[in-house]
């Protein structure tokens, strides 16, 4: 009988590297959460029929987040805009996460040209039962030159 591989993470290594500054969060109901905003330039947009999963990962091996409640997770539905849920262990620590990607988006209308791109955000989390906030959030601007590759702010 043929064994089904496990599916392997893909290779970021030239992606983008975002490092975003320390969000602090508190945990609600067991997660805390970060609101990842893909922001395209004018008359693009992500194309809807490529399927779309972001990768999570966290340093080290034990931390405030859970490391088994991370790995591959596809979205049901291709988007510029989503919510990754990060499951904590404790209600106060620091840790760092990264949560890579690979998206597809096209200019808007039926003949429109369309580019792959990727992008990885290292996140450090600091978990605070007094922090104001849930959710975090990481933006990546995406500005398309016509003749050249990604540009990235």
């Amino acid at each position: 009988p043929v064994v089904a591989k496990p599916e392997s993470k893909p290779n970021f290594a030239n992606a983008a590297q975002l490092k975003i500054d320390p969000q602090s969060l508190k945990p609600v109901d067991g997660k805390v959460a970060l609101e990842v905003e893909l922001v395209l330039p004018e008359g693009w947009k992500i194309n809807a029929q490529a399927p779309m999963a972001y990768y999570v990962e966290a340093d080290g091996e034990n931390g405030p987040i859970k490391r088994d409640g991370l790995g591959k997770r596809p979205l049901a539905k291709p988007a510029a805009k989503f919510r990754v849920e990060l499951p904590v262990a404790k209600n106060e620590g620091r840790d760092q996460v990264r949560v890579s990607m690979n998206f597809y988006y096209c200019q808007e209308g039926g003949e429109g040209l369309c580019r792959a791109s990727s992008v990885v955000f290292l996140v450090p989390v600091v978990i605070d039962a007094g922090a104001k906030q849930d959710q975090g959030r990481v933006t990546h601007t995406i500005k398309t030159e016509f003749f050249g590759g990604d540009t990235f702010e």
